[in-house]
């Protein structure tokens, strides 16, 4: 994979220096180099391949990329992906580039080695609460796509979640990436605030009743307490009413800062 990217490497580096073989140059090298090249910090000429590639209406902007860790997508999600690495490239330019095609899948998810599949939304959300500087721009970009699909959840494992469980799991923990993507999240009319998350034993629980379980345990908590505000007029009031009533102070704690 390695030898492969410099050989691509070498190939984007001669092809623009002869302008003659630039009608060639689509045919030799397609969008998931370009992407391979700007993940890995080739960033110029990554970028200069992928603007000359994504201004051809021919140019397949949802291809099968692999990335050097097995898992494979769209270069918009392989992009995603690779932003929530650590010690990762900015490939905003990139995102936003591919953003601007029409014909791009926002939707089209990461299959990760082992079967299961990652929504682009959650990916970007992942980023954004890891703390990757263009996390959150991320998440709104994506939200800012009519065809986004906003609940859209994790498959293929035991587990099955929504980006706002990634994102309210987040900023209970007190990453402010999380947080500000959980707020863009509920800000949308069309998210499912009670959308239920099925953990490995099976069991189905709703965002609200997940954190006020985990405020039950630690009622102190500043995070827990912002993240369960966050919720109230949003999700359905729990039954219990024990819990209820600390998602009720939660609310309370918040108006009062």
């Amino acid at each position: 994979m390695v030898l492969l990217r410099v050989v691509s490497l070498v190939l984007v580096q001669i092809l623009h220096s002869v302008e003659s073989a630039r009608s060639s140059k689509a045919a030799t090298l397609n969008l998931g180099d370009a992407t391979l090249l700007v993940v890995d910090g080739v960033t110029d000429e990554g970028m200069k391949l992928a603007e000359d590639l994504l201004a051809r209406e021919d140019t397949n902007v949802n291809l099968e990329v692999e990335h050097d860790d097995g898992s494979k997508g769209t270069p918009l999600a392989v992009a995603i992906h690779a932003m929530g690495l650590p010690d990762a490239e900015d490939s905003m330019t990139l995102i936003g580039k591919l953003l601007a095609r029409k014909d791009v899948d926002v939707n089209a998810p990461l299959t990760a080695p082992d079967g299961s599949t990652v929504p682009p939304l959650m990916l970007a959300v992942k980023a954004a609460s890891s703390g990757a500087p263009s996390g959150a721009e991320m998440v709104k970009s994506l939200l800012a796509q009519e065809k986004i699909a906003v609940n859209a959840m994790s498959a293929g494992g035991p587990s099955k979640i929504a980006s706002l469980h990634l994102a309210l799991g987040a900023a209970a923990k007190g990453s402010a990436g999380g947080m500000e993507a959980a707020r863009a999240l509920l800000a949308r009319s069309d998210i499912d605030a009670d959308v239920e998350m099925v953990g490995p034993d099976g069991a189905a629980v709703t965002p609200l009743m997940k954190l006020a379980l985990l405020l039950k345990e630690a009622p102190s908590d500043a995070n827990l307490q912002a993240a369960v505000a966050l919720l109230v007029g949003r999700a359905k009031p729990l039954a219990d009413e024990t819990l209820q009533n600390l998602v009720i102070g939660a609310a309370g704690k918040k108006d009062e800062l």
